[in-house]
């Protein structure tokens, strides 16, 4: 027995049988039904990304400067091009490194340092060699934030950040 959705609520498409397909029709169609499986992003997150874009025409210019520490410019090396590439991003310095916030997944930057396992972090003017780049969880990322930022990021549920090892002690935290 079929069940019956409510109106509206009609699943999209159902699974592809597979009888009666070649190899690659399988596989196509398996990558397509994985792309479709993937979940969307909350509409808090969305929120989040246009607030994000909004803020980089004023954050973008003020990134690394010394009277600005709540945001870092990453350099980078593409992983295809191999071109220097350079992201303004929030970010939290610790004794020995810095910790990131990652909203959104699959950032391009964040890509780029996985795959290199280094870059260099411009933060309050100064830059930093960061290498062992670790994706950690709010449990090790906490002690980062001040009690009002650890409120922001509860209410906003961004749950993996990516610590970053400075390569070179800093003269000053």
């Amino acid at each position: 027995m079929q069940p019956t959705w409510p109106p509206g609520c009609e699943p999209v498409a159902s699974r592809p049988s597979v009888e009666g397909m070649n190899t690659a029709q399988i596989n196509s169609s398996l990558a397509r039904e994985r792309l479709a499986d993937r979940h969307r992003p909350s509409r808090l997150a969305r929120a989040l990304l246009r607030i994000v874009r909004i803020t980089g025409v004023v954050s973008r210019p003020l990134s690394g400067r010394r009277l600005f520490p709540l945001w870092a410019i990453v350099y980078h090396r593409g992983r295809r091009s191999g071109r220097l590439l350079a992201a303004p991003v929030a970010v939290r310095a610790t004794r020995d490194g810095f910790v990131i916030a990652l909203p959104f997944e699959g950032a391009q930057w964040f890509r780029n340092v996985l795959a290199a396992g280094d870059c260099v972090v411009r933060w309050k003017g100064v830059d930093h060699p960061a290498a062992e780049p670790r994706i950690i969880d709010w449990v090790a990322a906490r002690s980062a934030f001040n009690p009002f930022q650890r409120l922001v990021m509860q209410a906003t549920h961004v749950d993996r950040y990516l610590f970053l090892r400075r390569t070179v002690a800093p003269d000053h935290p």
